[in-house]
């Protein structure tokens, strides 16, 4: 709600205008908006300049309009950078004249650049596209920081060990609270859309849409893996089949059908079928390096309309057991865990 000006107030705001003081000043003094201050002095009819001419400063205005700008000849009479007076008196005059020449002050600001088409739409866009601004910005932070140190001064430093052994220990123990928000519908909604959205960018640019790269058919394989960690578990069954460990196993052979699911997860399709002898009945591995909420989802329809299905989830711990017979396997792919 606008504060009322009592007559106090509206007494000090007349002798700061009689003894010039600027409006933000005065606002500042009187603890109020400069907008207000202006609106107030206005409505009780308070000026600070002297917006009168005489004769001599009407005829200077009249020679001097076509070769001086508007803020020049104000500076030229005395009235400092109040240029907008002399703008209505020359126009009161019938001096103004759209087409003459305008003449940039050196003060003034320079005039915005003129925007352009781009592909139909007129824009003020430096760069062609998005992707050339993003390369130029990226190009710019690089040669900035080779030119400069580091902001917070943590050039060519990395964290300690014990850091990030009590970093892992946190984020754990958020994941194991049921209370924390990293379990919470918000944060599993926010990072679905999140997922999703890099998905459909990947796809778009044809792109591989798992996140551990290097998908693509092997040649020792003879058939197309999403993931080096695909691979190479296709690679430790071959391993387990030739030592008679197991019976047989066959890559992506089933997909199961969620039939009363209308919208959303409504199939999912293990990565690995095995069966340990000829008369085992098989089952399902599948390969995750983390499980995001789609997978949590697949998982929980398959318990629903699927129970009597066994499927092993291969995660890190289970791929880093699998990955101490490398050494004894072809053509193992090397992966950071």
């Amino acid at each position: 709600m606008a504060k009322l000006y009592t007559d106090d107030d509206i007494k000090l705001l007349k002798d700061l205008y009689e003894k010039k003081v600027k409006p933000d000043e005065i606002a500042k003094i009187m603890d109020r908006t400069k907008r207000s201050i202006i609106s107030k002095a206005s409505s009780l009819g308070l000026k600070q300049r002297d917006v009168t001419y005489s004769d001599e400063e009407i005829n200077y205005i009249i020679d001097n309009y076509d070769t001086k700008n508007i803020l020049e000849i104000a500076q030229d009479l005395g009235r400092g950078d109040n240029y907008h007076n002399i703008c209505r008196k020359a126009r009161e005059m019938g001096l103004t004249d759209k087409s003459r020449k305008k003449i940039r002050h050196k003060n003034r600001p320079k005039p915005k650049k003129k925007g352009r088409y781009i592909d139909g739409v007129f824009t003020y866009r430096k760069y062609d596209s998005l992707e050339d601004s993003k390369k130029a910005r990226i190009q710019g932070l690089i040669k900035w920081h080779k030119e400069n140190e580091h902001p917070r001064g943590m050039l060519g430093k990395t964290h300690t060990k014990e850091y990030r052994k009590e970093l892992s220990r946190r984020l754990k123990s958020f994941w194991e609270d049921e209370n924390s928000y990293f379990n919470s519908e918000e944060h599993r909604r926010k990072a679905s859309e999140r997922m999703s959205k890099t998905m459909n960018e990947r796809v778009k640019k044809g792109k591989n849409i798992y996140s551990r790269a290097r998908g693509g058919t092997r040649e020792d394989l003879g058939f197309y893996v999403r993931s080096r960690w695909e691979a190479n578990v296709a690679r430790y069954l071959i391993f387990l089949e030739k030592n008679k460990e197991i019976y047989k196993w066959e890559y992506e052979p089933d997909t199961f059908w969620f039939h009363n699911i209308k919208r959303g997860t409504r199939s999912y399709t293990p990565d690995f079928k095995i069966w340990e002898t000829k008369e085992s009945e098989p089952y399902y591995w599948e390969v995750k390096g983390y499980m995001d909420q789609k997978s949590k989802t697949r998982m929980k329809r398959m318990a629903k309309y699927y129970p009597d299905v066994r499927i092993d989830l291969i995660m890190k711990d289970e791929y880093k057991e699998i990955s101490k017979w490398k050494k004894m396997i072809d053509n193992w792919e090397t992966d950071k865990y």
